[in-house]
């Protein structure tokens, strides 16, 4: 079959400088998105999608969060 993609986000990190990560979503058995893991920080959103290739489920950090809507 074809290979696995990941569905990337570039998020912004809330600090004193401006910096951004990029986000692996997945969803579970029931649809509800949660977030698999993240890799970063970058400078700016420029850098985060240079850097779009090459994210893999290998150099991702773990961090297996669900998300809330509201």
């Amino acid at each position: 079959m074809g290979q696995k993609t990941l569905h990337l986000e570039i998020w912004p990190i809330f600090s004193t400088t401006e910096a951004y990560e990029l986000v692996a979503i997945k969803f579970d058995a029931a649809g509800s998105p949660y977030v698999h893991g993240s890799v970063g920080p970058y400078l700016t959103k420029e850098e985060a999608m240079t850097d779009v290739p090459n994210v893999t489920e290998n150099n991702l950090k773990k961090k297996d969060m669900k998300i809330v809507i509201t």
